[in-house]
């Protein structure tokens, strides 16, 4: 065998093609280029739709999910999940032993005095306003409960569908002002309790036992109170 260089094949240049190498016209290359984008673009829309789908099939299955772990995301503008107790449309909360024995009162604070308010003739509206709130909590009348709220604040908000009977204890209500304007009175209150076992169905941006404050601002008109705005303590 010969080492010798066959001197019958040219030499190449760097970038040169070799004889009859076939080379596309512009049009062709034109053809090819935009054969090649709109396979590019099918995949991408492909791609999106992967997306979509999925993103679909989780949403379906967030309720489901929040079903069977009993986790969901907080009201109020709270962002962390608890992990909640199952909910019992059924239960009669006067059967619960343990949490018949904690303190159920509801603690009117106003000026630095507090004291327990109770069903009264000399009772003030919003007074008898927080006695009926927490009975339909409790005892979930839901129904009710959404009629205690105006116009305005269901611009932002939803009313329940329903919720579970609420363990609800260790209530304070704190009466921060009380203003007259167009006729109507309004009042502010910070208001703070604990739910025994919570469900998760009333609030779930606490857990079980735990309490935050919310800033209520009512409205009076006619006689009649009802919330106007929840506020979330960061």
């Amino acid at each position: 065998m010969s080492n010798k260089r066959d001197t019958d094949m040219p030499e190449l240049l760097e970038g040169e093609l070799p004889e009859g190498t076939p080379v596309m016209s512009e049009e062709e290359e034109a053809q090819l280029n935009k054969k090649n984008k709109k396979k590019r673009m099918i995949a991408g829309i492909a791609v999106f739709a992967a997306i979509g789908i999925v993103s679909g099939v989780l949403l379906a299955l967030e309720p489901w999910a929040k079903s069977v772990f009993g986790e969901t995301l907080g009201m109020y503008g709270s962002n962390k999940s608890y992990s909640n107790y199952t909910p019992d449309y059924d239960l009669d909360v006067t059967t619960v032993e343990e949490y018949m024995e904690l303190d159920r009162n509801i603690y009117f604070i106003k000026g630095g005095e507090k004291f327990i308010i109770e069903d009264s003739a000399d009772n003030t509206p919003d007074i008898d306003f927080f006695i009926e709130y927490f009975d339909c909590a409790i005892n979930c009348r839901y129904n009710e409960y959404n009629d205690m709220f105006t116009e305005n604040y269901y611009k932002t908000n939803e009313p329940y569908i329903r919720f579970a009977p609420q363990m609800i204890y260790d209530i304070s209500i704190e009466k921060l002002s009380e203003s007259y304007s167009n006729g109507k009175t309004n009042y502010t209150y910070n208001v703070t309790y604990r739910i025994y076992k919570n469900n998760g169905t009333f609030r779930n941006d606490i857990g079980s036992d735990g309490a935050k404050t919310l800033f209520f601002a009512l409205v009076e008109d006619n006689g009649e109170v009802k919330i106007d705005r929840i506020t979330y303590y960061v």
